[in-house]
């Protein structure tokens, strides 16, 4: 699956956000290619449901190591704010030693630096995150009910390309991951071990939806933006 989206501004009252959303597992005609400009005020902008379309020739697809939206901001934007399980990575089959709470810090400071550069840092559950620069000015992330996020200072492809930590570059931008869910970690034995039925996505239909809108302080309490309902989409 590729998904990619740009941000380009990030000031307010107007967010721009452009976004271009490919999905595996269907023919060339099939496919979904889903690309919007996206200009809101700054009550912010709605990612209604989106949805895989029929699978096709599905007895051949592979599971799903994820099923979400991947996109890119700043570098300054490196707060990283989330109500949901934390404060260590969470995924799917490695969560019950964590607690839902409100924490906080650097992008830097949540990312986990594997001995072999690979995926890291995931949060579960989460409810809300923020992202926002030293003036606390950004965006928040609201799912409806929850989503797994998290934030890299370098790209999914730094990540595949690198074989040691110090070959991963430090970005000018932050990649950030909104997403559905992703397939658990396995490895019960030392790693050896695949990840068992319960925790895998199988190739089939799958759908969500959040919110996405520009946040500050000055917006009020958080815990009013992120109550607010889901306008119907026609």
């Amino acid at each position: 699956m590729s998904k990619r989206t740009r941000l380009f501004h990030l000031a307010s009252p107007l967010l721009a956000v452009v976004i271009s959303l490919t999905l595996a597992g269907c023919s060339r005609q099939q496919s979904s290619v889903a690309e919007a400009d996206l200009r809101k005020e700054s009550q912010g902008l709605t990612i209604p449901d989106w949805e895989n379309p029929e699978v096709v020739g599905i007895n051949k697809v592979p599971n799903l190591p994820r099923f979400g939206m991947q996109m890119a901001v700043p570098a300054e934007f490196n707060t990283l704010r989330w109500f949901g399980l934390g404060p260590h990575e969470t995924y799917w089959d490695r969560k019950t030693g964590a607690a839902v709470g409100l924490y906080s810090g650097s992008v830097n400071e949540h990312i986990h630096l594997y001995v072999r550069p690979q995926e890291n840092g995931n949060k579960s559950d989460v409810r809300w995150m923020t992202l926002t620069d030293s003036d606390g000015v950004g965006l928040i992330a609201v799912g409806m009910p929850t989503i797994d996020v998290s934030a890299w200072p370098f790209t999914m492809q730094d990540l595949e390309k690198a074989r040691h930590i110090h070959e991963l570059p430090q970005r000018d931008t932050i990649t950030i991951n909104l997403d559905y869910k992703q397939m658990g970690v396995g490895g019960d034995d030392s790693w050896g071990a695949r990840t068992h039925p319960e925790y895998i996505l199988s190739a089939k239909p799958y759908h969500y939806r959040f919110r996405l809108t520009p946040y500050a302080a000055t917006l009020g309490d958080i815990r009013h933006l992120t109550h607010r309902g889901l306008p119907e989409v026609h």
